[in-house]
């Protein structure tokens, strides 16, 4: 009987010292995430990239924060990690202006079509003749890592270009509405994409074909369609009759959490597929400002924070050497470059001005943290190494610093007063405090 007690007592122990551990963890992981974070905004670079860099710092370079060391901590930072990017990807389909992609129409669906195929393509022979020297493909698993590249290479973040846009008054000009148009559907073509791919890829053996996958995407869009129509009009019905209600974002994140689980479970869907059509399904409401700013809260403040710190935690920098290097180069470069041509020549194509067509393009070549959360599905599904993780990060950071140089000098000539099509000048940014 003394030695069951003594057992339960080291148990108990053990559960404590864990409990406790994770709270240091997660008080110091929050802390030079914040302090990394601002550091960023101020040198003009997204404060994901702070949150990477805190990771790094904490994990591979001080050991701090050691993967593997502890199971239990490291399954919790998965757990909370992996909500964290079903928050940031529910926020995102809740942004998503169904109005502003009607308004702009075929020129938004073209410049996003050529901004999608262009760098699907590029990267693609990124993998293929720079990182397998265009060795001959052997197997499927071989083809669709090739294909990944391209997948992450087709991911935009427009928030650096809306805050130039906006210091320029043009935001709200031609070439502004056609950025956020097509950034909107570049996201839901690119989810689509990766859906298929980790679809085919999570089959395992290799006998689902690519007919099968598709269906099984489309039969989660018709559920989506069905399911979402339904909860569309409860949050209507919610909003109606309990305004500014707390229970109706808890209600939104349910449906989130519901979608994701119902995406990957049943019709083997990425889960962040489901989050993000969720977020699409109750956009455009009267409530959907509200519901995105309280998932906005808990996102910026605790998930979202260790969600890419976690990213940077994980990288392994044992095996960085001077080919891998040379891939980053590589895929950098193309990548910048297919984001500038493929938009560019879609808005050619539509009859805008040469130069015109040309800040379109500059303005869709950033990456953020889309880009990122494609890179660690692929990781985490297998179909490519850790250390790609590397030229993810030096695509964001070079995209962050080069996108509102090129704009301000692509705009350099114009007028400074706002065009008559873009209205009032928008008031100054305000930063946040710390």
């Amino acid at each position: 009987m003394s030695m069951f007690k003594n057992l339960l007592a080291f148990n108990i122990a053990l559960q404590t010292e864990f409990v406790v551990t994770l709270f240091l963890y997660l008080g110091v992981l929050l802390l030079t995430t914040k302090i990394f974070g601002i550091i960023c905004r101020k040198l003009g670079l997204p404060q994901v990239v702070g949150a990477l860099l805190a990771g790094m710092l904490l994990g591979p370079i001080t050991g701090f924060i050691k993967v593997g060391a502890n199971a239990e901590i490291d399954i919790v930072f998965k757990a909370l990690s992996q909500i964290g990017v079903l928050m940031i990807m529910f926020s995102s389909g809740l942004d998503t202006n169904i109005k502003e992609i009607k308004k702009n129409g075929l020129p938004s669906i073209v410049i996003t079509v050529l901004g999608v195929v262009v760098p699907l393509v590029f990267g693609f022979f990124v993998g293929w003749g720079i990182d397998r020297k265009f060795a001959a493909f052997n197997s499927q698993s071989e083809v669709m890592h090739c294909i990944f590249f391209g997948i992450m290479l087709t991911a935009t973040s427009v928030g650096i270009t809306v805050e130039v846009l906006k210091e320029l008054g043009k935001l709200k000009g031609k070439v502004g509405s056609s950025i956020l148009s097509a950034a909107i559907l570049d996201d839901i073509i690119g989810i689509l994409i990766l859906s298929v791919v980790i679809s085919i890829n999570g089959s395992g053996d290799g006998n689902v074909t690519i007919t099968e996958t598709v269906i099984r995407v489309l039969l989660f869009f018709v559920f989506a369609v069905g399911a979402g129509v339904l909860c569309h009009y409860i949050i209507k019905w919610l909003s109606k009759k309990f305004p500014v209600s707390r229970r109706i974002p808890i209600f939104g994140l349910v449906i989130c959490l519901i979608f994701a689980w119902a995406s990957e479970a049943l019709f083997g869907v990425a889960a962040i597929t489901g989050a993000f059509v969720a977020g699409v399904v109750m956009s455009n409401m009267p409530s959907t400002e509200y519901i995105e700013k309280k998932i906005d809260t808990n996102s910026y403040m605790f998930f979202g924070p260790i969600f890419f710190a976690n990213i940077g935690i994980g990288m392994d920098f044992s095996t960085f050497n001077v080919e891998l290097l040379g891939f980053s180069v590589a895929f950098v470069v193309f990548g910048l470059l297919a984001k500038i041509l493929g938009c560019g020549a879609g808005a050619l194509m539509c009859k805008y001005s040469f130069k015109d067509s040309v800040r379109v393009g500059f303005g869709m070549m950033a990456r953020g943290e889309v880009v990122l959360i494609v890179a660690n599905k692929g990781i985490n599904a297998g179909i490519i190494d850790a250390k790609y993780m590397f030229p993810v990060v030096l695509l964001i950071i070079i995209s962050s610093f080069l996108t509102p140089i090129c704009l301000k000098l692509l705009y350099k000539k114009d007028d400074a007063t706002p065009l008559q099509l873009d209205g009032i000048e928008p008031p100054p940014y305000e930063e946040e405090t710390a």
